[in-house]
């Protein structure tokens, strides 16, 4: 990874917010800036110096694995640790991250520095646009998640008419099948949806039964060198899907790929979000799209841009963006339908990270 690239790219933000230091706090840019992975690991960046703080949990991995940084011991407290540093380099104003730190820590800094200032997404903004090294890992992710996803399905096959299956004994096989495949863990608790559950677009994967003659929504993700994968599908239950059924999966089908053509490098991330709400008023469901369009894809499960009319006016596809296309249509009550891909901006245009299409599966018992 080009860590020492990300990490001039910090230094230019500091520089330019007239920082003496900033403070980066938070897991995933920690891991982003130096590949570091850990619950406590503390990165202070000047113009010149480069420290980690961590604790003794994690100390000789970090001497082992991260390069070009001065690993110092949390040994008596962060506060002393940090209190050293900041004597030590003289800094007066310091930049932490408000957006990803408690009160309490922002009380802590406010105590050790004349000048505390705070930032929001300077680590994030170096994020937006991937590498060709994070989207290959990223396709990598996404295509072991599509072969898992089948073999999800043959477990189906091959259990369903002989015993009952629940949502979250499914949920066990995903994960199982995710470790057996090299992934690190979920990049997010997958949803096993069956039937009316599927009309809850966040529903937690519980004890019920699988039920046949209706549909199975199935959203999952893994983890992949610290990288997230993230992809939905409805299936339905039965030799004969329900015409009703049949009918809002082709409207949402089509929805989904009328957005996707539309995407190119430049135009404003909300207009996605607009196409697909377009489409689906024109067939008269668009109140049965509760969410947002999708949202970016990396080391988190959920990271900019956010793909909602909501999204601000001068925020644009660009080069290297990893996003999630997952329009959905969901019926209180009845069912839910949700069609989810990862997508790049790959030299203006949008390309999806998989193999898997968008044609409905009959899982037939």
């Amino acid at each position: 990874m080009r860590y020492k690239e990300r990490l001039e790219a910090l230094i230019k933000e500091v520089k330019a917010f007239n920082l003496d230091a900033v403070l980066i706090s938070s897991p995933p840019n920690v891991f982003y800036l130096t590949g570091f992975s850990s619950s406590n690991a503390h990165l202070v960046v000047t113009p010149s110096e480069y420290i980690m703080l961590t604790d003794g949990r994690y100390y000789e991995k970090a001497q082992k694995q991260v390069s070009g940084w001065d690993i110092r011991l949390i040994d008596k407290g962060f506060e002393e640790s940090l209190t050293s540093v900041i004597k030590e380099l003289n800094i007066k104003t310091l930049g932490y991250e408000k957006h990803r730190i408690t009160y309490e820590f922002f009380e802590l800094i406010s105590k050790l520095v004349e000048n505390p200032v705070g930032t929001k997404n300077l680590v994030e903004k170096l994020r937006l646009k991937k590498d060709e090294e994070e989207l290959e890992i990223i396709r990598r992710a996404v295509i072991l998640t599509e072969k898992i996803f089948e073999k999800i399905k043959d477990y189906l096959v091959s259990n369903l008419d002989k015993k009952e299956v629940s949502e979250l004994e499914l949920r066990g096989v995903c994960v199982f099948e995710m470790f057996k495949a090299g992934a690190s863990g979920e990049s997010f608790p997958a949803i096993i949806a069956s039937a009316e559950h599927s009309s809850i677009p966040h529903w937690e994967s519980s004890e019920a039964l699988i039920k046949t003659n209706a549909p199975l929504l199935i959203d999952m993700g893994l983890k992949l060198n610290g990288y997230c994968s993230d992809f939905t599908r409805t299936l339905y239950i039965s030799k004969k899907p329900d015409d009703e059924f049949l009918k809002f999966y082709q409207i949402l089908k089509d929805a989904w790929l009328f957005g996707f053509e539309s995407v190119k490098s430049g135009m404003p991330v909300k207009e996605l979000d607009l196409k697909i709400r377009e489409y689906l008023s024109k067939k008269g469901v668009e109140k049965l799209f509760i969410h947002a369009t999708g949202h970016g894809v990396g080391i988190e499960i959920h990271e900019s841009p956010h793909i909602s009319y909501k999204a601000k006016e001068d925020l644009y596809f660009e080069e290297g963006m990893v996003f999630t296309i997952e329009p959905g249509l969901y019926l209180p009550g009845k069912f839910g339908i949700r069609l989810e891909n990862i997508v790049a901006i790959r030299d203006g245009r949008p390309e999806i990270l998989g193999s898997k299409d968008l044609e409905l599966e009959v899982i037939e018992v």
